[in-house]
């Protein structure tokens, strides 16, 4: 059955729920504040880039299941379901800032419908996601509701951290990370999801929900330790990448870095929680010189750093590497995989690479002349393995 639905917030979830929402046959009324937004929406320009959203937002625009207004009575008139997917971004304490959720609940109440903490709630939204999605759906409170998400993006950030753990046992023992992985993932009860190595998470998502879930479960009481590590861990990677860099160019100032990638993950232009964000002031304040290229997300990094005379966004990988000292990973965009070493190669002042995301082999790129840095790779990723070990 096809439900009338209100989406406040056009950002990352907002834009993606709406258009996929239509794309099941629902008709969507997406608000925004700002008027620019919804012009380029309501022209089926994106503002944001994920991989067959302009697809879908074209199609579903023409097909009229899709509108975009700032008025939010327009959106409330006739909606059935209303989804407030505003930002809610950590506060200085931790907790999660709900200052743009409350603003749009005043603006809607009492029609607003708050989790499934009633009849009428539960039936809705059980007849929105159930003939469309074969997955499980668990139906509880809202407070149960968010301490499941919470959890969830914990756990996730546990993994990460856990495995960025072991990689630095790795290098100490000359043994490769990639391999510990694989091969704890091949049990079942572990599973090969998050466990790999690099810079480590960012993003809206994982980062927010620990540092709410650490803040909640301190306020009841609850040791957290565990989980100020995880935190600790992930924080302290753009600080060993960085280390990887001096150790390479010993100094920095002067030296061209060309970067690959500023978003926190491939297939999106979001920066938020990215390392990029750390990575970046850094080696620009020692007065290195940026040459920066990543396929989506470089305009937003650049209204944080604009151009100056030591940062520049190139147009091409090879644009940022040509002349570079050295060439620096942060983000593994397919497009860089695919990258012709030996012409990368040619195009630098010294073939230095330093992969914050572990994007190659380690005697792959040695073979095309690099001097090759990686996290968690230590002398064993040059040996070659006995045939019987297939992971």
């Amino acid at each position: 059955m096809a439900l009338k639905l209100g989406i406040f917030g056009t950002g990352y979830a907002g834009l993606v729920t709406s258009v996929c929402l239509a794309q099941l046959g629902h008709t969507v009324t997406a608000i925004d504040k700002d008027p620019d937004i919804v012009a380029s929406l309501s022209d089926g320009k994106p503002t944001i880039h994920e991989p067959g959203l302009q697809e879908l937002l074209t199609k579903n625009l023409e097909a009229g299941r899709l509108r975009f207004t700032t008025q939010a009575e327009d959106a409330m008139a006739a909606a059935e379901i209303v989804f407030l997917c505003v930002g809610t971004p950590p506060r200085a304490d931790g907790r999660a800032d709900l200052a743009q959720v409350e603003e749009v609940a005043r603006t809607i109440a009492p029609l607003i419908v708050i989790g499934a903490d009633s009849g009428r709630a539960r039936s809705l939204l059980l007849g929105l996601y159930e003939p469309s999605f074969d997955c499980p759906i668990v139906v509880t409170s809202v407070t149960t509701a968010e301490l499941i998400k919470q959890t969830a993006n914990a756990f996730l950030a546990t993994r990460i951290s856990f495995i960025n753990m072991i990689s630095d046992l790795c290098e100490k023992l000359g043994v490769d990370v990639a391999t510990v992985a694989r091969s704890i993932g091949l049990d079942s009860r572990i599973g090969g999801h998050f466990l790999s190595a690099g810079l480590g998470f960012g993003g809206s998502c994982l980062p927010k929900d620990l540092s709410a879930l650490i803040k909640v479960a301190e306020d009841n009481g609850v040791d957290v330790s565990m989980l100020r590590d995880v935190e600790h861990v992930n924080t302290a990677r753009v600080d060993r990448l960085l280390a990887k860099v001096e150790r390479a160019l010993w100094v920095l100032r002067h030296k061209v870095i060309g970067i690959l990638g500023v978003a926190f993950k491939p297939d999106t232009d979001d920066i938020r929680g990215a390392p990029s964000l750390g990575i970046v002031p850094r080696l620009h304040g020692a007065g290195s010189i940026l040459r920066i290229y990543d396929p989506a997300a470089g305009r937003n990094l650049q209204r944080l750093y604009p151009p100056d005379e030591r940062l520049t966004y190139a147009n091409s990988a090879l644009e940022a590497a040509r002349d570079a000292h050295a060439l620096l990973i942060l983000t593994d965009w397919n497009e860089f995989r695919s990258l012709d070493l030996g012409q990368v190669r040619s195009l630098m002042r010294t073939p230095i690479i330093v992969d914050g995301r572990n994007l190659f082999e380690p005697a792959q790129v040695q073979a095309a002349g690099f001097e090759y840095y990686s996290l968690g790779r230590g002398e064993a990723t040059l040996r070659v393995e006995p045939k019987r070990v297939y992971v």
